[in-house]
């Protein structure tokens, strides 16, 4: 079954200008950086020699999380959908692109499995059973003894609570989604919590990431409404009365109603969306599901 996802989804979105928004993130985000320490710290020292052979990174986008651990692998192999986002060129020597859904792409010249394996901000907008076929999927292809990081939205801290104002709680797509089908297929998981400051250099910025993360995290709406704008208003008001660079004289901070963790340097605004990292362990004498 192939899972409509990237451009096939935002370029019939209203009011979302998704190449725009990527391009932010892949700037702004550190979920990159972040990625690798969770590797180096949680991953990383319980490879064996044995298990530093090959890794697969499922919706690698632009590669800048590849880059960081293909080092540590003889192989890599990557699956991204949308074209427009990857080029070999882009990619270390000792990785291969496979361009396609990854519940259809071609992998049998990888029947061996693979040691580690990432899906990064992939997980989002699946009915139950595509998110369980990819879970499993995910889980089959790993060695025994391999382990997976999957990367999702926490139901956490200000971007939530931005959607929260704007959709049913229920509908967000969030990690929670996610550890039900990890629980449900009795999978060994670790949840690691992070926070991931996104330094933004102005709020036409800011806005454009709350409009995306309204789009992308929730499951009915189809476009940015009207409806939306004041807790778009109501998020950009907190950014802006928290930052010391930028005078903005006719707002209070103590007007702010919105409860969130916000910083900032002399050089961005700063939103911040808490992610959880989940491992999947694969016991070493594990038989392939």
């Amino acid at each position: 079954m192939e899972v409509e996802r990237s451009d096939q989804i935002f370029t019939r979105l209203q009011g979302v200008d998704y190449k725009k928004a990527f391009g932010i993130l892949e700037h702004a985000s550190c979920h990159p950086r972040m990625a690798e320490e969770t590797f180096l710290e949680h991953i990383q020292p319980r490879m064996s020699d044995d298990h530093k052979s090959t890794f697969l990174d499922v919706g690698c986008g632009g590669g800048g999380i590849t880059r960081r651990i293909a080092p540590f692998f003889s192989r890599g192999v990557v699956v991204e959908m949308n074209t427009s986002m990857i080029s070999s060129s882009d990619m270390p020597e000792n990785v291969d692109i496979r361009l396609g859904n990854f519940l259809d792409v071609d992998l049998s010249d990888c029947s061996n499995g693979f040691d580690f394996i990432l899906c990064s901000h992939v997980l989002y907008r699946m009915p139950k059973d595509i998110l369980q076929q990819m879970i499993l999927k995910i889980y089959s292809l790993l060695r025994p003894g391999g382990q997976a990081l999957l990367v999702l939205a926490a139901p956490r801290n200000m971007t939530h609570e931005f959607l929260c104002d704007l959709v049913d709680e229920e509908d967000i797509w969030t990690s929670q989604k996610l550890l039900e089908v990890v629980r449900d297929a009795n999978l060994s998981h670790e949840t690691i919590e992070k926070s991931n400051d996104m330094r933004l250099s102005s709020l036409d910025h800011v806005r454009t990431i709350l409009e995306f993360m309204l789009v992308e995290n929730s499951a009915d709406i189809i476009g940015v409404l009207p409806e939306h704008e004041p807790a778009i208003e109501k998020v950009l008001h907190a950014v802006a009365t928290a930052s010391p660079c930028h005078q903005v004289d006719e707002l209070s901070s103590q007007e702010v109603t919105v409860d969130a963790r916000l910083e900032t340097d002399s050089l961005s605004f700063v939103l911040t969306q808490d992610d959880d990292h989940i491992i999947i362990r694969k016991p070493s004498s594990a038989a392939t599901m």
